[in-house]
């Protein structure tokens, strides 16, 4: 199935400086489709952990902060399908930490998860080493993806230079 992916170079000091600090003033700094829910993101009012609605409002707030603070990042459509591309569903849904303790969607996606500056070595050498030419069989896509891995390793490679993590934010 193919989903939007999206990595942005972690800005902790500045992200926390905003998700459930309790100054809403911050919220006149971006420009978001659903305010109400930026709003709710800095006043850090959600249920932390849990499946709901109305979370994946939360996650695309927290991703339209992301567009505005994080200096790399990139954005690919791409297939993440356990089988067919494990390596690109391992980058999706494997990282086991959601930033801030959100609330996850009940509808799966939008989803947004963390990786941490200590595993993207592995996670770089394991995009690193796709058979494109399996992947091109496998999915139809003429390339097997090339130029939209090579986005993706370009922006992890960026935030293991700098010593840190990755933001993933994943849409159907």
């Amino acid at each position: 199935m193919g989903y939007w992916v999206s990595l942005y170079l972690d800005q902790p000091e500045k992200l926390a400086a905003l998700v459930g600090s309790q100054q809403p003033a911050m919220a006149a700094k971006f420009e978001v489709e659903n305010p109400e829910y930026l709003d709710r993101l800095i006043q850090g009012d959600f249920e932390p952990g849990a499946e709901s609605d109305d979370a994946g409002y939360l996650i695309q707030a927290l991703e339209t902060v992301c567009q505005n603070l994080c200096s790399s990042r990139c954005t690919v459509e791409i297939v993440a399908d356990d089988e067919t591309f494990p390596e690109i569903w391992n980058l999706a849904w494997e990282s086991g930490t959601v930033p801030f303790d959100l609330p996850l969607s009940s509808y799966g996606t939008p989803a947004v998860s963390f990786w941490e500056y200590s595993r993207l070595a592995g996670l770089i050498g394991s995009l690193s080493a796709i058979d494109h030419d399996v992947v091109a069989r496998a999915t139809g896509n003429s390339d097997g993806f090339r130029p939209e891995v090579t986005e993706l390793i370009s922006v992890l490679a960026d935030a293991a230079a700098k010593g840190r993590g990755v933001l993933v934010f994943v849409s159907e």
